[in-house]
């Protein structure tokens, strides 16, 4: 009885985890509009073996002000700091096979377009000792149905991440409740 007690509660412990991640669309209808209305072109870039689209830092610089007014319990929301500025992230670091990276690299500042479908949001905590870490990152997701086709045809669509493609906009970081950089 106290194995099946434990099966249980372990399968619910990861059911919760799961759907705790898991994206819920965010009600800011203004921010959808703006965000329609910006370049919806990202070059092919590299950045020693990361692999990103580079698009306008508007969406980033003019959609981050809106989302602070249109989203509720904004007081720890933050632009993510990077330092590629606005992009979309097609293949994380020290993923890439050496053998890929050429098929690729011949792709190196190509455009492609996209297309916005939505604004989302995920959130992602856990417990450190007695601290509680609570991250929220809200992110526009899109399709480019010519990169997808691209990378498929090169055989390296394997190594895109595994999340949709997405632009992330703003993130805010908690500790035990308390805004935190």
């Amino acid at each position: 009885m106290v194995r099946f007690l434990l099966i249980c509660f372990a399968a619910l412990l990861a059911v919760t985890i799961i759907f705790a991640n898991a994206p819920q669309a965010v009600n800011a209808p203004r921010v959808l509009r703006h965000a329609k209305q910006l370049p919806s072109q990202g070059t092919l870039s590299f950045q020693h073996d990361y692999v990103y689209l580079k698009v306008n830092d508007q969406y980033i610089n003019s959609l981050y002000p809106s989302l602070l007014t249109d989203v509720k319990n904004n007081t720890c929301m933050r632009k993510p700091g990077n330092s590629v500025g606005a992009h979309i992230t097609l293949v994380e670091s020290g993923r890439l096979k050496h053998k890929d990276w050429e098929k690729l690299r011949s792709l190196n500042g190509r455009d492609f377009d996209f297309q916005i479908t939505n604004i989302n949001k995920v959130k992602f905590s856990h417990f450190r000792g007695d601290r509680h870490y609570t991250k929220v990152y809200y992110f526009l997701t899109l399709k480019s149905p010519e990169l997808e086709k691209t990378l498929k045809h090169r055989g390296v669509a394997k190594y895109l991440t595994k999340e949709p493609l997405h632009i992330t906009i703003a993130k805010s970081r908690q500790v035990n409740g308390m805004c935190a950089r």
